[in-house]
Parts: structure tokens; C-alpha cells; sequence
């Protein structure tokens, strides 16, 4: 099954939990996708096109909100699946926003900064129309983060030719961005855990996590967790995956993340599936 498919079974499984099917038509399609691709000169000077999507699954409760990813991963499918749980997520949360999700295929280590600051602004190009504080707001997600979005919003401003910092969420707190959004992913999931690991009456300390990926949500959650007093001994990223049976400290991965690249420089080496069973 496709994730697009399987977004739309969840989805189906829900209304029918909830008896209300007759919505399914109206919630299962997507009100536009945009697939473009963007022109970046490289370093070299040579230029290089990348293909991008923006899906906006649903605006009838308010402009669309979704991420911005840049990942060899990012595909039409991808945006709508993600797109369609974004307005899901809003309705849920109860605010007033419907559901969208965006991204470039690319491997953005192979890209330098100024490089990823073209490709930002080339993307912002390419869907400014599709975009605004009343149409649909991008904000950070996989491979992009608070400087993405200060490049994005800067460009957009260029293009209305006033500045406009509610196009975009998540970025930096001295360019109109807000105190704790760096965090508030990877806080909010471990909260859940916190929750549970009260009603169920258990100690923090006697407890492990195995934690996938170390970008903008899981780094901090990794961070919360240590905090609380669970062990997080197993932690993956793009380079792989890694197991210390003692736990590993956030100062620590976030150093070898920095200095290497990778989390697993430290730690033993394991697979991806070792790291969730």
C-alpha cells in the first residue's frame, strides 16, 4: 500500500469509527498540488534543475500549514499523504489552519550554503503565488530549518516588495520567528510519553528509548528524555544507526552530529531495523 493510499485508509477507518463516511469524498482528494522545478546555479557556476511539489490538501478551515522539506525522498505522493494528515493535525489541535506540505528533491549534503540559500529562494520563487499569511504558510521539517526560513521569507518579501514575516513559520526568533518553535515538535512528543509514564505508574529511570533520526524534532526530544531520566540508548540518522547499552548523553550526540556528521561515530553500529526491535 502507497502512503498516500494508506493515509486515505486511516482516514476511511476514522470516519466510519465516527459514522460520518459521507465526509470521505470531500477529505480523501486534495484541492491542488503544484509539481515545478527550479533552476540553481552551483558553486561551479554550473546550473543544476530540481523538482518540487507544494500540496494543499484542505483550506476550508483556514490557510494551509505544512512543512518544507529537501530530501531525494520527496515525491508527489509524499506531499499529499503528509498534506492530507496536516489538516487532520490542525482540525485535531483545534486551530485555524487546513493542511499542506512541500518539498525539493534533493540530497542536501551535497549542496553548500550558499548553494541550499539559492535553492531556498528558487523555491520560494516557484510557489509564491501559491503561498501567503491567507493562503498557505510554510514552516520547517526534514532537512530544513530556521535559516531555510528566513531565506524563504526574505525572498517572498522581495517578491511582494513589502516585508511579510507571517508567510512563513519557524524561523529565527530575531527575524519575527517564536521562543521555543525549535523545540516544540520533539518536546511535544516526549510530553505524550511523559503522560503515559504516569498513568501507567512507572519510574522514568527504569526506563530506555530508542529514538529514529536526530534532526529538528528528535535532537530535542532526545534532549527532554535525558531530561525526565530515561536512557536513550539507541539513535539513528542519515549515516546509520547506533546502540550504547548505558545510554547516550545529548551533549554528546550533538557533538559527534556536529564534528562528523553522524551520530554514529559513537556508540556500536547497528542496523536501522535492529534499532526498532
Amino acid at each position: 500500500m502507497s502512503q498516500l493510499d494508506d493515509s486515505r485508509k486511516n482516514l476511511e477507518d476514522a470516519l466510519e469509527t465516527l459514522d460520518k463516511q459521507d465526509f470521505y469524498e470531500r477529505l480523501a482528494f486534495h484541492e491542488r498540488t503544484l509539481e515545478t522545478h527550479v533552476t540553481v546555479e552551483r558553486d561551479s557556476g554550473r546550473k543544476e534543475v530540481f523538482k518540487a511539489f507544494r500540496s494543499q490538501h484542505s483550506t476550508v478551515r483556514g490557510p494551509g500549514k505544512g512543512g518544507i522539506r529537501f530530501s531525494e525522498d520527496v515525491s508527489e505522493e509524499e506531499v499529499k499523504a503528509l498534506s492530507l494528515w496536516m489538516t487532520l493535525k490542525t482540525a485535531v489541535a483545534d486551530i485555524p489552519f487546513g493542511g499542506a506540505k512541500g518539498g525539493v528533491v534533493v540530497d542536501p549534503s551535497e549542496l553548500s550554503d550558499s548553494e541550499e540559500k539559492r535553492l531556498s529562494e528558487a523555491y520560494t520563487d516557484s510557489i509564491s503565488e501559491f503561498i501567503g499569511p491567507d493562503r498557505d504558510v510554510p514552516a520547517p521539517d526534514m532537512n530544513t530549518g530556521a535559516r531555510h526560513m528566513a531565506w524563504m521569507m526574505d525572498e517572498y518579501s522581495r517578491i511582494e516588495g513589502e516585508n511579510v514575516p507571517g508567510v512563513i513559520t519557524g524561523k529565527p526568533v530575531e527575524a519575527f520567528g517564536s521562543k521555543g518553535r525549535g523545540k516544540a515538535t520533539g518536546y511535544g512528543a516526549v510530553y505524550i510519553v511523559e503522560k503515559i509514564i504516569e498513568e501507567k505508574g512507572l519510574e522514568p529511570e527504569e526506563l530506555t528509548a530508542a529514538v529514529q533520526g536526530f534532526g529538528n524534532a528528535a535532537e530535542p526530544a532526545v534532549e527532554r528524555l535525558e531530561e525526565i531520566g530515561v536512557d536513550v540508548i539507541a539513535v539513528s540518522d542519515s549515516g546509520g544507526a547506533t546502540f550504547e547499552s548505558d545510554g547516550f548523553s545529548h551533549e554528546l550526540l550533538t557533538e559527534c552530529k556536529r564534528d562528523a556528521g553522524t551520530v554514529c561515530k559513537t556508540g556500536e553500529n547497528i542496523s536501522n531495523e535492529e534499532l526498532l526491535s
